[in-house]
């Protein structure tokens, strides 16, 4: 669920985060509009997109960001501990509880907890997490005294939980109370001008200067790190700056301090743009048709989309689907057509 008309960021930072693309403008300024409300939060997205980013954003910018931030990975707890974990639990409450201990709740008691990958958590815990959500309050394991707690939640995943609620591998229940907000990380292939910035912006990091010099990336691997699919998104990026500083003794890094990987991929895809498959040309070859086709019809209809499917014999909506496809925009002809 998202609140209406989210006005996008137009600075390329927010709480410690870097886009300038439209797409994470607009992320932006969602979460610049829901930081402050006292709401929970899912935050969906591939791994390495930034989710906890996301979540310390919303604490920081929120009026409990004096109160603890509180990290719980479902994911990667033993499924016997998970209930201890989030809950807490009371000495000789199970083998091993030699003391009391708090859980995530109520360490993070004042403040926010995040839950990541929160479709990892076990069918039958689920429920006890909605009653807490719901009464906000805790009983530990092994204990009869309930303790009331004062938690924003931020929940993430990279799973699709709207399946998994149909699939009935997660609660439906759970997933409204969690995700009144929710909060969709594109990939970072998705948003190929951002990569320049966000490298650029890693590597003048005051600390990053000090210690190995301003550097500067040259426009041969500039160009192949834009064109790199990412699949490891923003932290595989991260751990590529590493690399690329302690690779590169100078001031410029060129191809040469690249990860292979990336070159190679880079060469593959220069192989396949020169010798494409059949299926690949094909499609390049419709794709420049539909496009000069489209171009000509509207230009020659002048914007009117209702004249274009008649002439053309094409549903209105295919008009539109293909108009929106190649960027066309048909208001522009009206426009001009009118003057």
């Amino acid at each position: 669920m998202l609140p209406a008309q989210a006005p996008a960021v137009e600075a390329g930072f927010f709480a410690g985060m870097v886009g300038r693309s439209p797409r994470m403008r607009e992320v932006f300024g969602l979460l610049k509009k829901v930081a402050p409300m006292d709401v929970s939060v899912i935050v969906t997205g591939e791994t390495g997109t930034g989710k906890e980013l996301v979540a310390r954003a919303l604490h920081d910018e929120s009026p409990r960001r004096k109160g603890p931030f509180v990290v719980l990975d479902c994911g990667s707890i033993p499924e016997n501990l998970i209930e201890s974990e989030l809950f807490g639990h009371e000495k000789g409450a199970f083998t091993g509880a030699i003391s009391s201990r708090e859980g995530a709740f109520e360490r993070a008691d004042s403040g926010t907890i995040f839950l990541d990958e929160i479709g990892e958590l076990r069918i039958d815990m689920q429920p006890r997490l909605l009653r807490v959500l719901e009464n906000r309050e805790v009983r530990r394991v092994g204990g009869t005294h309930v303790t009331g707690v004062d938690v924003r939640v931020v929940a993430a995943t990279n799973r699709d939980l709207a399946k998994e609620v149909e699939d009935g591998a997660f609660r439906e229940d759970l997933y409204f109370r969690l995700g009144v907000i929710h909060v969709q990380l594109p990939p970072l292939r998705a948003r190929p001008d951002d990569v320049p910035w966000l490298i650029e912006h890693a590597l003048s990091r005051q600390e990053v200067v000090k210690r190995h010099g301003q550097k500067r990336v040259t426009p041969a691997a500039m160009a192949i790190l834009q064109s790199y699919g990412w699949p490891g998104n923003v932290r595989e990026l991260v751990n590529v700056v590493s690399h690329l500083l302690t690779f590169s003794d100078g001031a410029e890094v060129g191809v040469a301090h690249l990860p292979p990987r990336l070159v190679m991929e880079a060469g593959e895809g220069e192989k396949q743009r020169a010798h494409p498959a059949f299926h690949d040309a094909k499609e390049r070859v419709l794709a420049k048709f539909e496009r000069e086709y489209l171009a000509a019809l509207l230009e020659r209809c002048q914007g009117n989309l209702s004249l274009a499917a008649r002439e053309s014999g094409l549903h209105r909506k295919s008009i539109e689907r293909l108009a929106r496809k190649y960027r066309l925009d048909a208001r522009t002809l009206r426009a001009r057509r009118k003057r």
